[in-house]
């Protein structure tokens, strides 16, 4: 996966060659099908900022942010949302994208709207500023970390691997050459035996040591120290010195579950599903994000939880105890419940009685049809999951849960977190507390045609 997708020439997100998104390209992400779905995000970003006491300074980073579509959304609504609070902090925008083109296409996309951007290529160079509050989305990023296939065995953890088993016809090749004709078929090979990497993924969580032998799971160590760089960067706790700062808050979306992964390894080419050795470096390839191994990375920085296996936690709040919770991450959510949340319904009701008035028919038949495939519920709506991380008290200091924190995200004391944390849209399908803060802090006027 990492040398087919991140390969500095050849690799599909490095080649200019390879039309990644939109209707021309290989698939179609929810920043592109509605701007509703970037000005939800930007909400809740806003309220977990008024959280924090309005920090005068800001940095929002995005993990792979494709086009720029999402911060350009964010950023814009941004504008109108600090204006109802009379509020103008400085914000910098930090942006890890290791493909030149896509930087090139976000640079043109983003640099007309007054904000400083900074590119990066690794997490570890993302400042990390006790003055500033941290902002940070990962929309579609973790499917695409290369991940380990393993296999339970009777003698221990088993990893698939990629072999060459035969030269085949090169489809792409017009040569009559037989050297030049034909290429090595790529297939999975079983190394049959245990190995010292294989056993260290197997053991790295003990969720995986009730899968059944016979069956594995997908891992990505990459992935886990990812999400490892990205609790340390939101927390309150700040450098060796430990002093405490402003944290901050993200949100990592993904389609996947609270739950181990296995079989989940695809590949798209033209919007449709292909083999995964299907010309590699000319398709998108993916797997599930396993968000509780997201959030076992994260355990030990604060007040965590992981349903259905363990509860991490301090054994009991005492007075003065929450100052040590530096950060929060909750189970997840579906993308469904948290845009209905956010107060997806009132902007619907917004749009459609501006429409109705301009008699514009087209205009709302864009953004209804937008918004219904964002939370449609056997498709985007519950495929993609919504993992919230935040540096703001959950507990005020005689131990009790402060009222709305964490809000749409909450803590779960047992059950499946993907079930219990999602629940039904009953309380959301209504006035959310986004929808309050829409009302009280007046509309977000639509941006795009």
């Amino acid at each position: 996966m990492q040398y087919c997708l991140g390969h500095p020439i050849e690799g599909y997100y490095m080649n200019q060659r390879n039309p990644i998104f939109g209707p021309k390209g290989d698939f179609v992400t929810s920043p592109e099908i509605s701007q509703l779905f970037g000005e939800m995000i930007a909400v809740w970003l806003f309220t977990q900022w008024q959280g924090a006491e309005s920090p005068g300074s800001v940095q929002l980073v995005e993990f792979g942010p494709g086009k720029g579509t999402l911060m350009d959304d964010i950023l814009r609504t941004f504008k109108r949302l600090f204006a109802t609070v009379k509020a103008n902090p400085n914000v910098e925008v930090h942006l890890l994208e290791n493909s030149q083109s896509l930087r090139d296409t976000q640079r043109e996309k983003l640099s007309g709207l007054g904000y400083k951007l900074q590119w990066h290529e690794t997490i570890e160079s993302i400042p990390k500023s006790p003055t500033q509050f941290t902002m940070l989305i990962a929309h579609e990023f973790f499917d695409a970390l290369p991940i380990h296939l393993l296999r339970k065995t009777e003698k221990g953890w088993d990893e698939t691997l990629v072999g060459s088993t035969e030269l085949i016809p090169d489809p792409g090749s017009e040569s009559t050459s037989l050297d030049t004709t034909r290429r090595p078929q790529l297939s999975f090979v079983n190394y049959g035996d245990p190995t010292p990497k294989s056993t260290v993924l197997g053991n790295s969580s003990p969720r995986f040591s009730d899968v059944p032998v016979g069956l594995g799971v997908e891992v990505s160590p990459e992935a886990y120290r990812i999400a490892r760089k990205v609790g340390e960067l939101l927390s309150r706790k700040k450098g060796e010195d430990d002093k405490e700062g402003l944290g901050g808050c993200g949100l990592i979306i993904d389609y996947g579950r609270n739950e181990v992964p296995w079989l989940t390894l695809r590949a798209f080419k033209d919007h449709k599903p292909v083999p995964v050795f299907n010309r590699p470096g000319e398709c998108d390839i993916t797997a599930n994000v396993d968000f509780a191994y997201l959030t076992e990375a994260m355990q030990d920085l604060g007040w965590c939880i992981i349903t259905r296996y363990s509860l991490v936690s301090p054994t009991k709040l005492t007075p003065g105890s929450s100052a040590c919770l530096t950060v929060s991450v909750y189970p997840p959510i579906t993308q469904r419940n948290f845009l209905l949340a956010m107060g997806l319904s009132e902007r619907i009701k917004f749009f459609a009685e501006q429409c109705e008035k301009a008699n514009d028919e087209e205009r709302w038949k864009r953004i209804s049809d937008g918004a219904l495939r964002l939370v449609d519920p056997l498709g985007m709506g519950g495929q993609y999951m919504f993992l919230g991380i935040s540096s703001n008290p959950y507990t005020d200091e005689s131990g009790s849960v402060i009222e709305g924190s964490g809000y749409p995200f909450r803590m779960e004391a047992s059950g499946d977190a993907a079930t219990a944390a999602a629940g039904t849209d009953e309380g959301v399908s209504g006035q959310g507390r986004g929808q309050q803060q829409q009302k009280e802090n007046g509309s977000v006027q639509e941006q795009q045609s």
